[in-house]
């Protein structure tokens, strides 16, 4: 899935909208409301295995949790 999205449309960092929160918050929500809006592509959980192979690969979990302190190169490469 995240290949067919990336293949198919380019992404500017400098325009991007990230949106973060606990389970059961209303993020789902608020990006189905934005992705109706023609110019943006909603990108659901991008570090979910369940998702995206890549992640999996990466050893990411559905729940993982990372620092602001944590360094993932290859992780950094799959977001940018």
């Amino acid at each position: 899935m995240d290949k067919f999205i990336f293949k198919h449309r380019k992404f500017d960092i400098n325009e991007t909208l990230f949106i973060a929160g606990f389970p059961r918050s209303g993020t789902s929500w608020l990006i189905e409301v934005i992705a109706n809006i023609p110019i943006y592509t909603q990108l659901f959980e991008p570090l979910n295995p369940i998702f995206f192979d890549e992640p999996r690969k990466l050893g990411f979990n559905k729940l993982i949790y990372l620092s602001e302190n944590a360094e993932s190169l290859e992780g950094e490469e799959y977001l940018l």
